[in-house]
């Protein structure tokens, strides 16, 4: 439901921002995210902002939206919440965003709002601009790079992990060999 978009940027905004996440510190500054090297408080990003404000009323593309879109399709996850969420939460967290800038990007979406006809997408005739098949391109351009991203850091994952086990067993190869051949050799010395 195109009221949904909303609360969702919201969300997605406060998640990538990792806002609400307890901390492991203690004391006065407890629950309250904090910088491993110096101790410093955690900043928001400035690509994240509180609540982004998007208007599902009004065309994606408005400039009201502007701050909304720019949040969920390129808002940076801070490092110390990157490594608090760990590599699967953050893989949901990139397909909840793709997933958002493709539900904004539908004609779908926009008829909702009475911006644009349900079927053909192009813009309703006497409506203001903002809402376009460019605009609604570059939305699924910014999923689209999500995604390849998300594809990207899951290779990387399991080339590691693969590589990791292909040393253990080659590890273990050699051990057994290794045992084998002492084994062969206090038999032959019996």
């Amino acid at each position: 439901d195109a009221g949904c978009f909303a609360a969702s940027a919201d969300r997605l905004a406060a998640l990538i921002a990792g806002a609400g996440l307890p901390s492991v510190s203690t004391g006065a500054g407890g629950r309250v995210l904090r910088n491993a090297e110096d101790g410093s408080v955690l900043k928001r990003p400035d690509s994240v902002p509180v609540a982004p404000g998007f208007k599902p009323t009004l065309p994606v593309g408005a400039a009201d939206n502007k701050a909304a879109v720019d949040c969920v399709s390129a808002g940076e996850v801070p490092a110390a919440v990157s490594a608090l969420y760990g590599t699967e939460t953050e893989a949901k967290l990139a397909a909840a965003r793709a997933r958002w800038l493709t539900a904004v990007a539908a004609p779908a979406a926009e008829w909702k709002s009475g911006t644009v006809d349900a079927i053909t997408g192009e813009a309703a005739t006497g409506l203001p601009a903002g809402q376009n098949a460019e605009s609604r391109s570059e939305l699924l351009a910014a999923a689209e790079g999500i995604l390849r991203g998300l594809v990207a850091t899951t290779e990387a994952s399991v080339a590691a992990v693969a590589a990791a086990e292909q040393e253990r067993i080659t590890a273990e190869k050699e051990e057994s060999s290794t045992e084998r051949a002492a084994k062969a050799e206090a038999a032959a010395a019996a």
